[in-house]
């Protein structure tokens, strides 16, 4: 039981990692479109996104860990 649970909690943390590494490929992938059209304001807005990702996906993955297991 205690192995289920902590195999469950991993993978949870893992879609959370996943997700967020999508998001970054994401925002990422455009850069040089962005650079190539000197779209300079789109540029610093993908770095923005980029720099609060993080949070937010933390903040999810907690919130996550907490609805579904009881986690404090």
């Amino acid at each position: 039981m205690i192995e289920k649970t902590a195999r469950r909690i991993a993978e949870t943390i893992l879609d959370g990692f996943n997700r967020h590494y999508r998001i970054f490929l994401e925002i990422t992938a455009e850069a040089k479109l962005r650079f190539e059209t000197s779209d300079w304001k789109g540029q610093r807005q993908a770095a923005s996104d980029r720099i609060n990702l993080y949070t937010q996906r933390v903040t999810e993955a907690t919130e996550r860990l907490h609805r579904e297991f009881g986690l404090s």
